[in-house]
């Protein structure tokens, strides 16, 4: 017998709908859930920009679900239209264990006279490539991985913000930010 966490994750999970409202179509990633009811549905537009919604009316009063249409698994019918399967977390989960995801395209793809300096109107480029990059094996954009499972997307230093081939993470205050070499040996010498 399946609890209606399960149930709601085996209805909408996965599923792909089409947001009439923003004009761009969506991936149902996950689900979260708290004292035994699912609280919000994680969704990945397919910019790669990470979203959640409500993802059951069960959290609010009849009236607040009414106004603000949600209705149940988050998903108001008459805004999105299903489109059918694509990408999981929990396919992340299994296909890529410890974050080890295959992201495609890699950054010199991107830039191959290397990466541009930001500007404040503009994204940073590690912000613009989390939101391009996508695992080959699981599907999720990096936004999506870096911010509902915490893994990071490979080569950009959280430092000086460049690109590396190996970055490190045993430094004192940045233990699960990526560090070049470089500036894991600037902050331990600052230490």
């Amino acid at each position: 017998m399946t609890n209606n966490i399960d149930d709601l994750r085996n209805r909408i999970v996965g599923n792909r709908y089409y947001d009439q409202e923003a004009d761009e179509s969506f991936t149902v990633v996950g689900l979260s859930s708290h004292d035994g009811k699912p609280v919000l549905a994680f969704f990945q537009y397919d910019d790669g920009v990470v979203w959640d919604e409500l993802a059951t009316p069960e959290m609010l009063s009849p009236e607040r679900a009414e106004n603000l249409r949600v209705e149940e698994g988050g998903i108001d019918s008459e805004r999105y239209v299903p489109l059918g399967p694509g990408p999981t977390l929990g396919e992340s989960d299994r296909l890529c264990p410890s974050g080890e995801h295959d992201w495609t395209p890699l950054p010199q793809e991107i830039w191959p006279d290397g990466v541009p300096d930001g500007s404040p109107d503009t994204l940073a480029p590690s912000d613009l490539y989390n939101r391009i990059a996508r695992c080959k094996r699981c599907g999720p954009s990096g936004e999506v991985v870096s911010q509902l499972k915490s893994h990071a997307t490979p080569w950009f230093c959280a430092h000086c913000g460049d690109v590396w081939e190996e970055l490190s993470y045993a430094v004192d205050g940045w233990e699960d930010t990526p560090i070049c070499e470089e500036c894991r040996h600037d902050l331990r010498s600052s230490d």
